[in-house]
């Protein structure tokens, strides 16, 4: 099974969209990066420069990918504020500020991925060329 295999195992992409489906890939999402953390604690999952330009590249694109999700998240977000019943657990008062404020915080987590992306893509491409000689 392929990535878009997978990805279609748990989030259709030409949907149909259901709530639960989507916080479920999103939660994958966290999942994944706990295992290629735990992968990639020794050499072993990366024996080869290839190896590791084929992760960084995997990470940049999900990274590139991420702006288009928090713009779209943080519209939501200020949908949700002018939403006239939208209210708070603990402070109903409070729920147009707190969506409001949401918005901002990830449009504001937009910006700063676009230096984690360019850091990334930076390193992706440097390591495009790298390899190992082999012993005589």
């Amino acid at each position: 099974m392929d990535a878009y295999e997978a990805a279609d195992h748990v989030l259709p992409l030409d949907g149909p969209y259901q709530p639960d489906q989507v916080v479920t890939a999103a939660r994958l999402i966290g999942e994944l990066v706990r295992r290629l953390n735990r992968a990639t604690v020794t050499g072993h999952a990366l024996p080869s420069p290839g190896d590791l330009y084929g992760l960084l590249g995997g990470i940049t694109e999900a990274v590139a990918g991420l702006g288009q999700l928090l713009t779209q998240l943080a519209d939501r977000a200020d949908e949700f504020a002018e939403h006239p019943r939208l209210t708070h657990a603990h402070h109903p008062a409070e729920a147009w500020f707190a969506a409001t404020q949401a918005a901002n915080l990830l449009q504001r987590a937009n910006t700063a991925r676009g230096d984690l992306y360019q850091h990334l893509a930076d390193a992706w491409a440097r390591t495009g060329s790298l390899g190992l000689q082999t012993q005589d």
